[in-house]
């Protein structure tokens, strides 16, 4: 039986169930040990209220279908390598379908993050909103819509990570969701797969696949090709990269000091692994502060071929004058598929600079992660070389 000749069945039923829940102490305190070790306020805010939504729906399945499993090993709010970067609550398990929580005010518009609908790893069967009244400890289930009918429905793109749907798209008859978590086949909402077998990878490398492929569709890109033509965008500017010209053109102390290190760096590459490396480049740098270290990263890019349509990216880790780079710290460089390349700084060599090099397609974006030692501390960027109009 399809869907919506289930849909059209379960029309018979009377409408008995409601989604109201009185959140218990124990589930507000669960919410706030949850984001205990959360610093920034922001990302606190919105797990909190997620975790309370979660607790929420779990309470209101006991009661209303205690015979349905609730299966939270893979829920995105228990997982702290990504749990800020998804504002919805993914991957929960109710028997056999996935489920996916979006919280949500009674305005007329939903606000629907496109993650949720266009990556596979994140998808559900049914999607529920949710609203939570955290002053006077309520929530509610509002109203649910299974994934194709979701996935159809999205339109008014409201920005580049979100699309707005109106709340009254959402089946509010909730004895139906109920029935379809009892009856229904989860093979009748057909959802897209993914391309990576997520059970292959142990917990923590599919933590951190997940919250790199997240990174990649969230963060906005600099666009290198700028650089190439010894021009900056609006991105690179607001992330605070300095852009470095060729050689010949370097007149501020601070800049022509970083392209002198860049020049002595790309040098000893050259000389010890051979890497031809063009004198028309695009080259860029920025200081990033990571668990007590300064450091640097720099970008260098060029055009590999027109007609291949390939460029290529350096990207190289250094120290502050006059300081060494912490052993342990690494280079990483992700792409959807997963990560490309790691490097880790050797404490047995001095003077030496983690680098990878990679070469893509001109549709495609690259995500570059410093770790500190020990997994303390991560920062990110995002690159791309996209036509300039």
């Amino acid at each position: 039986m399809s869907y919506k000749q289930f849909s059209e069945f379960s029309l018979e039923f009377e409408n008995f169930s409601t989604g109201e829940i009185s959140l218990k102490s124990e589930n507000i305190e669960a919410a706030l040990e949850l984001v205990s070790n959360i610093k920034d306020s922001e990302q606190k805010w919105q797990t909190y209220i997620h975790a309370l939504a979660f607790f929420a729906c779990e309470e209101w399945l006991a009661e209303r279908a205690p015979e349905l499993s609730i299966n939270k090993n893979d829920c995105s709010i228990f997982q702290p390598e990504y749990a800020n970067l998804i504002p919805a609550v993914s991957n929960i398990k109710v028997g056999d379908f996935k489920v996916c929580l979006i919280v949500a005010n009674l305005s007329e518009q939903v606000n629907i993050p496109n993650s949720i609908i266009t990556l596979p790893e994140f998808t559900a069967h049914f999607y529920l909103v949710v609203e939570v009244e955290e002053e006077s400890d309520l929530a509610a289930i509002r109203g649910f819509l299974p994934y194709n009918q979701l996935a159809t429905q999205k339109s008014q793109e409201q920005s580049d990570n979100f699309s707005q749907i109106s709340v009254s798209l959402f089946n509010s008859k909730l004895d139906e969701l109920l029935l379809n978590l009892r009856c229904l086949e989860p093979t009748a909402i057909a959802l897209p797969k993914a391309s990576v077998n997520l059970s292959e990878m142990s917990k923590e490398k599919a933590n951190t696949y997940l919250s790199d492929l997240l990174k990649l569709v969230s963060q906005k890109a600099v666009n290198v090709k700028y650089w190439w033509q010894n021009q900056t965008d609006v991105v690179a500017n607001s992330l605070s990269w300095n852009l470095l010209p060729e050689p010949s053109l370097l007149r501020q102390k601070v800049v022509r000091n970083h392209g002198e290190k860049l020049e002595q760096i790309l040098n000893q590459i050259n000389h010890d692994n051979r890497m031809k490396i063009p004198t028309t480049m695009g080259r860029g740098y920025k200081q990033f502060n990571l668990a007590g270290n300064e450091v640097y990263l720099y970008a260098v890019t060029w055009l590999i071929s027109e007609s291949e349509k390939e460029w290529s990216l350096l990207l190289i880790l250094s120290s502050a004058e006059g300081e060494k780079l912490p052993p342990g710290i690494k280079l990483r460089i992700s792409d959807r598929t997963g990560i490309l390349i790691e490097k880790e700084q050797n404490p047995n060599k001095e003077n030496t600079y983690p680098y990878a090099r990679i070469v893509g397609n001109l549709n495609e974006e690259f995500l570059v992660t410093i770790v500190a030692p020990n997994n303390q501390e991560k920062t990110s960027v995002v690159f791309k070389w996209n036509e300039i109009n």
